[in-house]
């Protein structure tokens, strides 16, 4: 079937100065706007919304890799900021009409399983660079996940999915119950994970163009883009609405822009 989402390339992206780790910095120093309406905008639940949800960190069954078991604090079901749901539903709609679905498997975010995403990936990166200083070893991390450190008076230690505008999402082929092939799964940790890694390795001429998790990053990020996200350039997977990435990405796309993060701290709906 001839697509948009799928023949659409994905852009390729180039580092800020200082590498990839930079651009979470940049988002910070841009700042929020907390005198946004929607910076209270309330938490909704995904899967109420009809759209398939699988919250990967809370899975008990070992069907959730790298971590293959339960991340201390994790939320059961997958929580986002209403807009952003709404915006969710139309980019499930786009990928419908090739016959497949957006499975959603992390949006907001407690800080106790912060804290064990970021000592889980610190520990891996520590084994595989033991030459690596601690410094080192943090600025990788920080290229995957950000500390959980979370001080609700300093808004640079506001992890994004902690303000409910970023969310994770894989691809699914409902009429055979199984996630599609992205080349390496969610939170992977290697440069692999980049968005464009695909779209690099076509135009070297190593892949085909027809190659599976080409066009399955690509029917993502187009599905995701269309509906007015942005992506964070180096997980294929994740994507923001009104966070300190969401500015950062629109403000590099187009030096002009002054959309400052509109998303504070989220409040999550305890029973």
């Amino acid at each position: 079937m001839n697509s948009p989402l799928k023949n659409n390339p994905i852009p390729k992206w180039h580092d800020l100065d200082g590498g990839p780790s930079a651009i979470k910095p940049y988002g910070y120093n841009l700042g929020y706007n907390p005198k946004d309406p929607r910076w209270d905008e309330p938490l909704v639940e995904l899967g109420d919304l009809g759209l398939l949800t699988k919250s990967w960190y809370a899975v008990t069954d070992g069907t959730n890799p790298p971590y293959n078991k339960k991340i201390s604090g994790s939320i059961s079901k997958v929580f986002l900021r209403k807009t952003a749901a709404d915006m969710c539903i139309q980019a499930d709609m786009l990928v419908q009409d090739v016959g497949l679905r957006l499975l959603f498997v992390d949006g907001y975010r407690s800080q106790e399983t912060q804290n064990g995403l970021w000592d889980f990936f610190r520990d891996k990166i520590k084994s595989r660079s033991p030459h690596f200083s601690s410094k080192e070893i943090d600025k990788e991390t920080l290229v995957y996940v950000s500390p959980g450190l979370l001080i609700e008076e300093d808004p640079k230690t506001w992890f994004v999915h902690a303000t409910g505008g970023s969310i994770d999402v894989l691809l699914f082929n409902p009429s055979k119950n199984v996630l599609l092939d992205c080349g390496v799964g969610f939170d992977d940790d290697t440069p692999n994970v980049y968005t464009s890694h695909y779209e690099d390795l076509h135009k070297r001429g190593i892949i085909e163009l027809d190659t599976e998790a080409l066009i399955n990053r690509r029917i993502i990020y187009n599905a995701m883009t269309s509906a007015g996200f942005t992506n964070y350039p180096y997980e294929y997977f994740h994507y923001d609405f009104g966070t300190i990435l969401y500015s950062a990405r629109t403000k590099i796309m187009n030096p002009d822009s002054d959309i400052k993060a509109f998303y504070g701290l989220a409040s999550f709906p305890h029973p």
